[in-house]
């Protein structure tokens, strides 16, 4: 059976190369089939050569890894197809095996090789004179400066692409394109942006019919609606992505941590903790995914971290450095090391969370996030505190506020106005921090954040 199946995917795969529709079909077989399809490409390695030796079975099953997020298989599939490509002299099939590559490297944290693999598809691809493939190129290229935090890199590249896919009419190109644009615009702070562009996503998502893409779309636009505060549409949101990856059969962890995020801050730490122990964490480690190993790890330090169990949370905290640290994802490790500067504080340990904070912060001085310059500003303001320096802390909070303007999170927004409060209160300025403090109080109870709510409450000192 598996050989006849293999079979006819082989003459169905051939007819569809030669129309110039291999993508589309394997973006159909991939997801229906992605735990029968291995088995019919091994069966299909087993027949005589030459057929076993074409290097577009190597090509096609980093199709089936991708979706499956086992990148280390990504890797080795896509590398063999390259081998054999450029053995045979197969020039753009050697720039589909190089764009793979490219993707694999990407999420794998290898950003040197990943770069070089793109540089060299697009070359070929460009020589061609295949537009849409170089398009799809410049996609993959800005993504792989996408996890190094390089945004400007990011969009240029991602413009680019936007502008060949309108031009030759590759909606799904087109799609893609505005799912990048509106996760670069959100992680630069722009988040009204961002939510209007996943929703011209996920429009011309649903116009391809491609129920990943849609949940993909789908999850991006939850993450803007956490950071946003509306936590109920984000979790429904989150839900409903993760019920069609799972019937799709593609294992993504994204789903599971951001409905644990968003538990995490309505204050269902038991919960939280379960869906991270239980379900994100032993199903992102076998894919080898650094990226969401170290997000489920960094939820998972919060959580903990909620529950008064600092030692494991420091553990989880550390961890998740590591993994961007191994990526060269500098913008995200700075990011994680946020909850580790809180949590030091919290252990009486000042001096090194003022390192750590102030180390972030000259990360996020170089890049465009707003929301990313203020939240160190709090946490430092609180650490100075913490070390006695009253008047450090108070020309902390007095230089960051005129950010408070520009920021769209309200989570951000009442992670200073916290610590502000804290500084107030220190300051021996109570009635200012009731004033302050009040607002803020009822925005997070409003939100449901409860985890701010305690701790502006908790301000008042």
């Amino acid at each position: 059976m598996l050989l006849f199946n293999g079979l006819l995917l082989g003459v169905i795969g051939m007819a569809c190369h030669l129309s110039g529709m291999s993508i589309k079909l394997w973006e159909f077989v991939a997801p229906h089939g992605v735990l029968e399809l291995p088995a019919i490409l091994d069966t299909l390695r087993n027949l005589p050569p030459p057929m076993r030796d074409d290097p577009r079975l190597d090509f096609y099953e980093p199709k089936v890894a991708d979706f499956s997020n086992d990148f280390k298989r990504d890797e080795s599939a896509a590398a063999r197809a390259v081998e054999k490509a450029r053995a045979r002299g197969a020039k753009l099939l050697l720039a589909r095996g190089l764009e793979q590559q490219c993707r694999a490297f990407r999420d794998l944290g290898q950003f040197k090789q990943a770069n070089e693999a793109c540089e060299n598809a697009e070359n070929i691809f460009a020589v061609a004179g295949d537009r849409n493939a170089v398009a799809m190129v410049l996609l993959t290229w800005g993504a792989v400066f996408h996890y190094q935090g390089d945004y400007d890199n990011a969009m240029q590249r991602n413009d680019e692409a936007l502008l060949v896919f309108r031009d030759v009419g590759n909606i799904r190109g087109v799609s893609a394109a505005i799912n990048f644009k509106a996760s670069l615009l959100s992680e630069q702070g722009d988040l009204q942006g961002a939510l209007d562009a996943y929703r011209e996503a996920l429009s011309t998502a649903r116009e391809v019919g491609s129920r990943v893409n849609v949940a993909i779309v789908q999850l991006n636009t939850a993450d803007v609606l956490q950071e946003k505060g509306d936590l109920e549409a984000a979790k429904s949101t989150y839900a409903e992505a993760g019920a069609t990856l799972h019937e799709q059969g593609v294992k993504n962890g994204h789903p599971l941590i951001g409905t644990a995020q968003v538990l995490w801050q309505e204050g269902e730490l038991a919960k939280a903790k379960e869906i991270l122990v239980t379900e994100a964490l032993p199903m992102i480690h076998p894919t080898g995914n650094k990226s969401f190993l170290g997000e489920a790890y960094l939820a998972l330090g919060k959580v903990l971290a909620a529950q008064g169990n600092l030692p494991q949370a420091r553990e989880n905290y550390q961890q998740a450095i590591n993994l961007a640290k191994t990526m060269a994802a500098k913008t995200t490790v700075a990011l994680y090391q946020l909850p580790l500067a809180q949590e030091m504080v919290q252990q009486g340990q000042a001096t090194e969370a003022i390192t750590t904070v102030k180390q972030a912060q000259d990360e996020f001085e170089h890049g465009g996030n707003v929301n990313y310059q203020l939240r160190p500003a709090g946490i430092l303001a609180q650490a100075l505190l913490a070390a006695g320096s009253i008047g450090e802390a108070k020309t902390t909070v007095s230089r960051a506020r005129p950010l408070l303007p520009k920021i769209q999170s309200p989570a951000a927004r009442l992670q200073y106005r916290i610590a502000e409060g804290e500084v107030l209160t220190a300051a021996g300025q109570p009635t200012k921090t009731i004033d302050m403090l009040r607002p803020a109080i009822a925005e997070a109870s409003k939100l449901r954040l409860v985890n701010l709510e305690f701790r502006a409450r908790l301000a008042f000192g």
